[in-house]
């Protein structure tokens, strides 16, 4: 990330690159030592990141990308896990195996 941009990264896990783009899962300090947070996407070429899971009560703990442009994502939410489907281009996600919140 760049230093003279507002955007700062504290700590940067589950870098997939794919096609143009980079996803990446971003995280507080606090979080060291688990991988967890939201899920951004940033041009490949460089530019500003942005955030796909503002508003979503979970943490992001792994990704890939799928064959057809999509993100796959584990996340974890109030200890349960759950897998989405991410599509970058609209920002709406499905829920492929919804943890069991109550």
């Amino acid at each position: 990330m760049n230093p003279s941009t507002n955007h700062h990264c504290n700590f940067l896990s589950g870098v997939v690159a794919r096609r143009k783009s980079i996803a990446f899962i971003e995280g507080l300090m606090s979080d060291e030592d688990s991988v967890g947070g939201d899920i951004f996407l940033i041009p490949a070429t460089g530019g500003k990141p942005q955030n796909l899971t503002p508003d979503r009560k979970t943490s992001a703990s792994w990704l890939a990308w799928t064959r057809d442009g999509k993100i796959v994502a584990g996340e974890f939410a109030q200890g349960e896990s759950s897998i989405i489907s991410l599509d970058p281009t609209s920002a709406k996600i499905d829920s492929l195996y919804p943890a069991q919140i109550t």
